[in-house]
């Protein structure tokens, strides 16, 4: 069980977590109410609304993720650790869906890029410097991270096109086809970057960008180079799932299976 023995320290840095999960929860909310996941301008690289459901799981995870800062762990990762950076990625992304409802679309990719830069500083640190110790602090901290880095990198390319793209419709033009093609690579280079940076993986990123690409894949663009392509992507990002997947099952699974059921740990070779 998680301690509490410093949950009176750092009162006010996680009252404003809670405040801006609140704000950022409440402005998702307010997108879905609206219906503005389902009405984007169609650009030829607009995933489906199904697949901005991701927004709701991780705003479920980042409320277990303020619970868990209460708790003497939390404290250590999520406050002393993470710092400032949970509040200004709370303030980025809540500033994002603010300007999606106002079709301000050159300030949504702005504040897409902020937010990206953001939370991959604070990928960075837990990957760096907090190793899960637990299947709660995986769970509530380095999963919704790892989730919204890899939501967030993709929403820099979904503004990117909204912004500044071609709308459907007609035959694209040729540049268009090669920015689709390097948008693709780039998500494709950062689900490689999940599977092998380290021995575990990451499957939480490269499930989500696997997510991505299926509902891009989903929505179509019409045009059969571009659709063709997108499902190339798709299958090649399956790939690196199942990579990733193999390094949890090998790493973290038996630590994980041992803390909720007991039992011994089997060690690799690496280990022993």
């Amino acid at each position: 069980m998680e301690g509490f023995t410093h949950a009176k320290e750092n009162v006010l840095l996680k009252l404003i977590n809670e405040i801006l999960l609140l704000a950022f929860l409440a402005t998702d909310i307010f997108c879905i109410a609206r219906g503005v996941h389902g009405h984007r301008n169609d650009s030829f690289l607009t995933a489906s609304t199904m697949t901005f459901g991701v927004w709701v799981v991780i705003l479920i995870l980042f409320i277990g993720t303020l619970v868990y800062q209460w708790t003497d762990r939390g404290k250590k990762v999520i406050i002393d650790g993470l710092s400032w950076r949970l509040p200004v990625i709370f303030l980025a992304n809540t500033a994002y869906l603010h300007f999606w409802i106002h079709r301000n679309l050159f300030s949504v990719f702005m504040f897409a890029i902020f937010a990206n830069i953001a939370v991959t500083n604070a990928y960075y640190i837990l990957k760096t410097e907090h190793h899960p110790e637990n299947i709660y602090e995986e769970l509530l901290v380095h999963t919704p991270i790892s989730m919204l880095h890899a939501w967030s990198t993709f929403l820099v390319i979904d503004s990117a096109f909204a912004a500044f793209g071609e709308r459907t419709g007609f035959e694209p033009h040729g540049w268009t086809k090669f920015y689709v093609i390097v948008a693709l690579l780039g998500l494709e280079l950062v689900s490689a970057g999940y599977a092998h940076a380290t021995s575990d993986g990451d499957l939480i990123g490269n499930i989500t960008i696997t997510w991505v690409l299926y509902g891009l894949a989903r929505r179509g663009s019409y045009v059969p180079f571009i659709d063709s392509a997108i499902w190339w992507a798709a299958l090649v990002s399956v790939a690196f799932v199942i990579k990733s997947a193999h390094g949890f099952c090998l790493n973290k699974y038996p630590l994980y299976k041992q803390q909720l059921f007991g039992g011994e740990i089997l060690l690799s070779s690496e280990e022993v």
